[in-house]
């Protein structure tokens, strides 16, 4: 996978962590609220709602973990590979790129049609919500474990075995 940007690491900032996201997050801002993306012919973007820190919250969703909205904490393995998803993206018409399509059912939202971008090898997951007039990232985050880059792959070629029937 080296033709991904490298790791942005927190020893690179020698342990500060304010100068690290600092960092992380002038990159997410240059590639998603700056100088959009394109996917399938419309541009992509994050959810721009300030958070309470007046950056935007699809830059916390994709820089941090958690199950419950509110008590999402940095995430380290997210953080490094912040400019990983513009560089998927931008890859997704190659065969580097593995695309398929999900359905998610939302507790309260009903089901929710998703667009899943991942190299080749299912090792980070880029997730996209299409709208009428642009693509909005909805998370993307490194996959640590064996089990979860093969749900991911089965997830994958069971929407290409039902697109080519």
């Amino acid at each position: 996978m080296d033709w991904l940007p490298g790791l942005i690491t927190l020893k690179d900032y020698n342990g500060n962590f304010a100068s690290y996201i600092d960092a992380v997050y002038r990159i997410f801002r240059c590639d998603f609220i700056l100088n959009q993306p394109v996917f399938r012919g419309k541009p992509c973007c994050c959810d721009a709602r300030p958070d309470s820190d007046g950056r935007e919250c699809g830059f916390w969703h994709i820089v941090t973990s958690g199950d419950v909205e509110s008590e999402r904490r940095p995430d380290l393995r997210r953080c490094e590979r912040v400019a990983w998803p513009r560089a998927i993206i931008e890859a997704a018409h190659m065969p580097l790129v593995r695309v398929w399509e999900s359905e998610r059912k939302r507790q309260g939202k009903g089901r929710q049609n998703r667009v899943n971008l991942a190299p080749s090898d299912f090792s980070y997951l880029v997730v996209l919500k299409s709208t009428k007039t642009t693509f909005v990232l909805i998370t993307a985050f490194f996959l640590e474990h064996d089990h979860q880059r093969r749900k991911k792959q089965r997830e994958c070629e069971d929407f290409e075995s039902a697109q080519n029937s």
